[in-house]
């Protein structure tokens, strides 16, 4: 991974696997973009981006047609496309019995047509990663092929000292798992690099320029770790912060996409009256010394997480943190003869492995 800030898009994100994991190596000051095309499972996409607690991560509920007039504007992008799952029959078998020969054509199509989509918003140089979770050739080496040939794409050799990695059926470098040699189910990966096209050009529309107009309520400012490396938003709903170097290209992405979330939602937007979210309890840029902390138990802490009662602590209309072994759980508020806890009620356990 080199050293400088990159932008990188996790075009099939969820539930968010992959984007948590690249979001916690990209070198420092870099922007994720983690997009789902299906409302639903972009849900669940969100909520695990926050729990991870990271600031760097934009999610995004948009088709890879949407993506195009971002023209060079990622160093990596990442397609971890929808394909026939034969990498999953092991552990599902209504995969099995959904596999159809027939929608192996129509898959490799499908394939072909999402890259087709964003091949353009790979900067010059930059690379692209392609991955399914099946075996066939024809959504795998095939399309890989069919990349080569379209776009004169550079087949990249990715170095590893992992023995159950099966090379490729081809003549470039490309990689299967099969569930019998390595840890976990099947899947195929393959990377290029672009060799030619533009560069990203962001668009002058000064009604979308980042600006420092959203100023933050002292009680909220008082939440952030550095606050002056940060813009402020209010989206309607909250207030919240994106890293200040990033603000014009989300900004940008605004004009063109259906954005969930970005960098951190800090608290509700009624200045009236101080409501932190969720979303700031997990964040790691969260000040924690202006935190007063409710240090739970295991039982208090599981009774929390199911949005039970949990024990009277600290003074009259007090936001606590609570945490469980150092790590972060939620907020909760005394409200003189109780605990108000607000974990979100979406996210609470309902049961327990027995």
């Amino acid at each position: 991974m080199p050293p400088a800030p990159l932008r990188m898009l996790d075009l099939c994100a969820a539930p968010g696997g992959k984007s948590t994991l690249a979001a916690s190596i990209l070198p420092p000051d870099s922007l994720l973009v983690a997009n789902e095309v299906i409302r639903s499972r972009a849900a669940i996409l969100k909520e695990n981006i926050i729990k991870w607690g990271t600031d760097n991560v934009v999610v995004t509920n948009d088709d890879p047609s949407d993506f195009r007039p971002l023209t060079g504007a990622f160093d990596i992008i990442m397609v971890d496309a929808p394909c026939s799952g034969e990498g999953m029959f092991r552990k599902d078998p209504e995969t099995i019995r959904e596999w159809n020969a027939d929608k192996l054509q129509f898959y490799s199509e499908r394939q072909q047509r999402i890259l087709a989509d964003i091949w353009d918003c790979l900067k010059p140089g930059g690379y692209l990663i392609y991955s399914t979770c099946t075996y066939n050739t024809g959504e795998n080496e095939a399309v890989l092929e069919w990349l080569y040939r379209t776009y004169k794409a550079v087949p990249v050799t990715i170095e590893h000292d992992f023995p159950g990695i099966a090379p490729a059926y081809s003549d470039f470098p490309a990689y299967h798992f099969y569930p019998h040699k390595i840890k976990g189910e099947g899947f195929f990966v393959g990377a290029v690099q672009k060799t030619d096209g533009k560069g990203f050009n962001p668009r002058k529309n000064k009604k979308r320029e980042p600006s420092d107009s959203v100023s933050l309520p002292v009680s909220v400012k008082s939440y952030i770790l550095q606050p002056e490396a940060y813009t402020a938003y209010d989206n309607g709903n909250a207030l919240g912060i994106v890293h200040r170097e990033h603000a014009a290209f989300i900004g940008e992405m605004e004009r063109m996409l259906n954005i969930l979330y970005k960098g951190c939602e800090l608290a509700g937007n009624n200045s009236q009256k101080l409501k932190l979210l969720q979303s700031s309890a997990s964040w790691q840029g969260l000040n924690r010394n202006h935190c007063r902390l409710y240090t739970a138990d295991q039982d208090t802490a599981l009774a929390f997480l199911k949005k039970d009662d949990i024990p009277l602590a600290g003074s009259h209309g007090e936001w606590l943190l609570v945490t469980y072994r150092n790590i972060a759980l939620g907020w909760c508020k005394n409200i003189g003869n109780r605990m108000n806890n607000h974990y979100p009620k979406e996210w609470r356990i309902r049961m327990f492995p027995g």
